[in-house]
């Protein structure tokens, strides 16, 4: 790894991780002492990993991005606590690296997270000719502002794309909230243990999480992202903000800077997300984005690499014949996130199997509103009942099916068949 230094002269592929420690030293991962120290030993184990199995593919530079890169990782701050916020690293090679080698990192890194009780990692694996195609993400534009570089030549970012926060394309708005409604399908209820439900507490995290995006979906439909997260409440704050989506953005805030008991959303539960989901598309009327489905039919991919990854998904999971499924617009990835998406505005099942009562301390916190959608009518026609308020939003469970091909039926169990057909596996959390 000698192409790939931390300091002049430095090579992190070394077992001397004094370079790491330099470069990170004077970055805090999180305000809370507590939470930076578990990122931190985290990070440190997983650098060695990172090396020892990457190194053949010729790695160029290792990075750290998210809140945590920020600055910004959260942890539970109840009793029994634990780190929130993922740890999410990203390494650029010169080749690409096998399967073999991608998987077996994967699995170590998860091991690891297990072991030392420390955050989830992530990492992302970027090819060096791929970076003047990279897109102009909230994520890129967030880490070229704050260049978390752990080992490398940071003049390498030279080559990325420059964007301004305003510059990003109005389409990332249903990733964000494609990504956070996809988070969200992956939890699953579990028992309690001691006083504190952990499931619960990861659950309520990540619907405040979706919450948040959708204020930040509607800057960025508004080309007025901002990497500054208090930029982003300030502006979501005025009066032009659809209410629904002004409310539930101000009900989680506290949450998500501090997780704890004292700053549980009292409101801000499952219907009051939805309700500023719906409002979110229907903010899109007379738009080129106007629809639910119809934004996850495009992706700004090339169409070479559009190919390739419909190609790739065939190759592992069958199907049509990957050349005609890949003239379909977006892919496999984005008709995914749309799927997620249509499953919390129409709940197939009547009301959500995981989060129908959200419970921490004992303390009940059961939404009595999530059941908006009564169970009879979707198992008869699939189709969510009227929005309150006009003009109603026209999405039905059945669209499932323009997005992923064949139809998911509604009724008790949706929601585990879907998790099947888009990769969710049993052990997600």
């Amino acid at each position: 790894m000698d192409s790939m230094t931390s300091a002049p002269n430095r090579s992190p592929g070394s077992d001397d991780r004094s370079s790491h420690g330099a470069a990170m030293a004077d970055r805090l991962l999180s305000r809370d002492a507590w939470v930076h120290e578990r990122c931190a030993v985290t990070l440190h184990g997983a650098i060695p990993m990172i090396q020892r199995r990457l190194e053949p593919f010729g790695p160029l530079l290792l990075f750290l991005a998210g809140s945590t890169g920020g600055g910004e990782a959260v942890g539970w701050s109840g009793s029994n606590p634990f780190v929130l916020s993922d740890l999410d690293l990203g390494v650029v090679l010169s080749s690409r690296p096998t399967a073999e080698a991608t998987d077996g990192l994967h699995r170590e890194l998860r091991e690891l997270s297990e072991r030392i009780a420390g955050p989830e990692v992530t990492i992302g694996i970027y090819l060096r000719e791929e970076r003047r195609e990279c897109l102009p993400t909230p994520g890129l534009v967030d880490f070229l502002a704050r260049r978390f570089v752990i080992a490398g030549d940071e003049s390498f970012f030279e080559g990325f794309p420059q964007v301004m926060e305003g510059e990003i394309e109005p389409w990332e708005a249903f990733r964000i909230v494609g990504n956070r409604s996809r988070e969200l399908l992956a939890v699953r209820s579990g028992p309690v243990s001691g006083a504190v439900d952990r499931s619960a507490i990861e659950a309520q995290f990540l619907l405040a999480k979706l919450a948040d995006g959708i204020g930040t979906a509607w800057l960025l439909l508004r080309r007025e992202y901002r990497t500054d997260r208090q930029a982003r409440w300030n502006r979501l704050d005025q009066s032009d903000v659809p209410e629904s989506i002004r409310s539930v953005s101000q009900a989680v805030r506290g949450f998500l800077a501090a997780p704890g008991p004292d700053t549980w959303p009292e409101v801000a539960g499952l219907s009051m997300v939805r309700a500023g989901l719906r409002d979110l598309f229907r903010s899109t009327r007379g738009t080129q984005w106007s629809g639910v489905v119809e934004p996850y039919e495009y992706d700004p991919l090339s169409w070479r690499n559009r190919y390739r990854t419909w190609r790739d998904h065939v190759s592992v999971h069958g199907g049509v014949p990957w050349l005609l499924r890949a003239r379909f617009r977006g892919t496999p990835g984005t008709r995914h996130l749309g799927a997620a998406v249509l499953y919390w505005l129409t709940l197939p099942e009547g009301t959500d199997p995981d989060l129908a009562a959200l419970r921490v301390g004992g303390v009940d916190r059961t939404d009595p509103s999530l059941a908006v959608a009564p169970a009879q009518d979707n198992d008869r026609t699939g189709r969510a009942a009227p929005d309150e308020g006009t003009p109603e939003l026209s999405v039905a469970w059945s669209d499932v099916a323009r997005l992923l091909g064949e139809p998911i039926r509604p009724g008790k169990g949706a929601k585990d068949r879907l998790r099947e057909r888009i990769g969710i596996g049993e052990g997600a959390a």
